[in-house]
């Protein structure tokens, strides 16, 4: 039988300047700490973002920092045969999203990103079936570990305000993930787009 038992902290400051009246800025830092694993860590998470504002219906915005994403004290993978959790994991942000409002009612927004993934934990899949009833019972189950990884993605979504009731929203989304293993990189398994409304 397998028990655990610890303590997450965590605090988050920041300060935001306006430069002149189309530009903001703002710098943000956050401080996290995990006491459990067997192990006490802290880590330091330094944020900065950018707006530029050229007219009331026009939101250019640039943001860029560090997360970091301890391992849930309740997602080891026991199932797996997983005995020990695997730390922090650590991602490095960088978006760029622009909005422009229409009309009063209607308005649009795209956004670009890309995060560089490191430090991070093992999990496992399954080679022919990713969606098993029990993926950890079956013969084609492996373990992926890879040394770092890359997502880069765009979102375009749409927003309509009909009446002070009613509104419609759609949106799509595109990702592509790519692990790296032994200096080799390789897709991820989920990589797709996504329709939504």
């Amino acid at each position: 039988q397998l028990t655990a038992s610890g303590n997450v902290f965590g605090a988050y400051i920041s300060d935001r300047w306006r430069l002149n009246p189309d530009w903001v800025t703002e710098l943000g830092l956050r401080w996290d700490q995990q006491d459990y694993y067997g192990f006490t860590k802290a880590q330091w998470s330094p944020r900065v973002a950018l707006l530029f504002q050229p007219a009331d219906e026009q939101r250019v915005s640039l943001s860029a920092g560090d997360y970091y994403q301890p391992e849930d004290i309740l997602s080891l993978q026991v199932a797996d045969g997983s005995t020990e959790f695997h730390g922090v994991e650590k991602a490095r942000h960088v978006i760029l999203s622009y909005q422009h409002a229409l009309s009063p009612a209607f308005q649009w927004r795209a956004e670009a990103y890309l995060k560089k993934l490191s430090q991070l934990r093992p999990w496992y899949e399954n080679a022919f079936d990713l969606y098993e009833f029990l993926p950890e019972g079956q013969a084609d189950r492996y373990r992926v570990a890879p040394d770092s990884a890359r997502v880069k993605g765009v979102e375009l979504s749409f927003q309509h305000h009909i009446t002070s009731k009613w509104q419609w929203h759609a949106s799509y989304s595109w990702s592509n993930a790519q692990d790296s293993i032994n200096g080799r990189w390789y897709p991820r398994s989920w990589t797709k787009g996504t329709l939504s409304s």
